[in-house]
């Protein structure tokens, strides 16, 4: 199971986050990218419906929906692959 950042096809678009090659969640930057919260959700797990978040900033956003998406597979009982830098909880 790995987990990634897959980076926005175009400047200002959303941040995808992949496990294995399933779309698992996304981060939205502000409309203004000065000023207003970074958006974040998880698509899968909880009962199939999305859990959502708001941050600071992209990192705070990364570090959120990353870990949220290893809280569900945690729970799931599923195991991290043993190879790569991305795949366990950083």
């Amino acid at each position: 199971m790995t987990l990634r950042f897959c980076p926005p096809a175009y400047p200002g678009g959303r941040i995808t986050l992949m496990c294995g090659q399933i779309v698992a969640g996304a981060i939205f930057p502000p409309a203004t990218p000065t000023k207003g919260d970074w958006r974040w959700t998880l698509w899968f797990g909880q009962h199939l419906a999305p859990v959502n978040g708001t941050s600071r900033n992209e990192t705070l956003a990364r570090h959120a929906l990353h870990s949220a998406a290893w809280d569900v597979i945690g729970a799931a009982g599923l195991q991290p692959q043993s190879t790569g830098t991305t795949a366990g909880r950083e």
